[in-house]
This record gives structure tokens, sequence and C-alpha cells, in this order.
């Protein structure tokens, strides 16, 4: 909701608040159409990198060279790589981004992968958006109506933003865990 920021007035940007609402709800939509792996891995010397192919791949970061003032994306602490490690497909396909050969020694790969998230996403998306509906909160209001549902909502209903609450904390502490560093 809401206009692109070129389109604020200057008594739009002189308000002293502004408000954020994740209808898209983020962490379950990262869900949707996530490739995993769904069978056991397989042990592979010098594989070639793909990164469509989920997994653990031994791969020497250590070369790349990023700038000193920023920590480096390779490692839990930032400090720069000093060898070989083992780094998720993620990890590896971003050093390919950034223009980097990439040149795996081992890994451990999935041969079989699929959405095994889609049902899921799929069933919380639909109880979210029909919850909120119940709660009055709906798709075709305009903006000043649909932040006043937003607010009503919890009073309208505490039962149902009870079920609403615990959608929420399903997606945070499903998808949104699986985002959580060490």
């Amino acid at each position: 909701m809401g206009a692109p920021v070129e389109l604020l007035s200057d008594e739009d940007c002189r308000l002293p608040f502004a408000v954020g609402l994740d209808l898209n709800t983020a962490f379950l939509a990262s869900a949707a159409r996530l490739v995993v792996g769904l069978s056991a891995p397989d042990h592979f010397h010098t594989p070639a990198f793909n990164p469509k192919i989920p997994g653990s791949w031994l791969v020497d970061l250590s070369f790349i060279e990023l700038d000193p003032r920023l920590p480096s994306p390779f490692t839990p602490t930032g400090e720069r790589p000093t060898g070989p490690a083992w780094y998720q497909t993620h990890t590896v396909a971003y050093a390919q981004e950034l223009g980097f050969n990439v040149a795996p020694i081992e890994g451990y790969l999935r041969r079989e992968t699929g959405a095994y998230l889609d049902p899921w996403h799929d069933r919380l998306k639909t109880a979210y958006v029909d919850t909120l509906a119940d709660l009055g909160v709906t798709k075709d209001l305009d903006d000043r109506a649909f932040l006043a549902a937003m607010e009503q909502h919890k009073q309208a209903d505490p039962a149902m933003a009870a079920v609403l609450a615990a959608i929420k904390a399903t997606v945070k502490g499903g998808v949104g865990k699986l985002r959580e560093r060490p």
C-alpha cells in the first residue's frame, strides 16, 4: 500500500512518523518456490558449481578481495577466509555473482530437489489473508480505511486476533528461524 516516494507531498514529508506494514509476510513469501534438497546428499570430488543444486561445497574463497572497510560475507566473524571451508550453495553463488571464479574441491550435493515448503506457504498465506478479512482488514480498502482497520482489528474480535497472532508466530517461528543467525 502507499505511493512511490516521488509522489509524497511536502506535507507528507513533514509528518513525524512513517508506518511500515508487512502485509506480504516477507518471511513467509521467502518460502514460496524455495528449492530445497529432498534426498540424502551424495559426495562429489571437484564438482562443477551449479547454483541450482542445494548442498555444501568445499571452496577456497580466501583469494577474494573485497572492500577492506566491510566485513567479509563469507565468514561468521566477518574476517577474510584463510583457506578452504564448507559453504552452502547460496554463499558460493554470491561469490560467483560478485564475478569470482569458484572452483569447488568437494561437495555434498542433493540430487533430488523441490519446492517442499510451497504447500506450507500457501496454507499459511490463505489463513493470514482470510483471518485479516474476518477482522475487517481487506484488500479493497483505501489507505486511510486500511490504517483505521489495522488500528482496530485486535479489538474487533479478540479470539480472531489471537488466531492471527498464532499464524504470525508460526510464520516467524518457521521460516523466520531458518534465517536466524547463530
